[in-house]
């Protein structure tokens, strides 16, 4: 009776991990697609903002209420934690000399896709400094029992990158070697855009 139980659950735990990956493998393409203008949107007002006054932004609840605001300068870093019902946020952002109306409205698209975490990486290349953003959203499609809690995080570059015949994001002067972001290796959306599927939102 045992042996029968755990041959069920393995066919169940092997049926459940090829849903999963089938899932993970149709839903980046389906998911930038289906939310281009407003990722691209995120994106150019983050941009856009953090050339002024460096931060990153976390949201640290699935109702996305609460986040975590990362002030960022050659000399310090400090991390304010905010409820977005309260007043002070805005508050905090108009002392700091922020654009606050560009980052209510940036958080306000953050919510709208459930974007968890937004920042700005740097990476070298040929020896020069180089940039780029990062974000990850959390969705319900990637998770599952026996995965857990999954993230969606994309890679913007400004620059074409170059990738190998799987779609991996590889090394400029190394074809060979894959480039990793985080600790992940990435995929190609386009020539400037690619993902991961992690367990980490950053």
């Amino acid at each position: 009776m045992r042996f029968k139980f755990y041959n069920i659950l393995f066919v169940l735990t092997a049926a459940c991990t090829v849903t999963s990956c089938s899932t993970a493998m149709k839903f980046p393409t389906r998911y930038y697609n289906d939310n281009k203008e407003i990722l691209d949107s995120i994106r150019y007002k983050y941009e856009s903002t953090y050339d002024k006054k460096p931060f990153h932004i976390q949201f640290k609840d699935k109702g996305f209420r609460y986040i975590s605001f990362e002030m960022l300068s050659d000399t310090f870093r400090y991390i304010y934690n905010f409820d977005l019902e309260a007043h002070d946020f805005a508050d905090t952002l108009y002392k700091y000399n922020y654009n606050t109306p560009q980052i209510i409205s940036l958080i306000a698209d953050m919510s709208s896709i459930r974007c968890t975490w937004i920042s700005h990486l740097d990476y070298y290349e040929n020896r020069q400094k180089k940039n780029l953003v990062f974000i990850s959203m959390r969705h319900s499609e990637l998770e599952s029992f026996f995965t857990g809690e999954k993230y969606y995080a994309l890679a913007f570059f400004n620059e074409r990158q170059f990738f190998d015949k799987q779609g991996r994001l590889t090394d400029k002067s190394e074809r060979k070697r894959m480039r990793e972001i985080n600790g992940q290796v990435f995929h190609k959306i386009t020539d400037r855009i690619c993902y991961a599927i992690t367990g980490n939102f950053r």
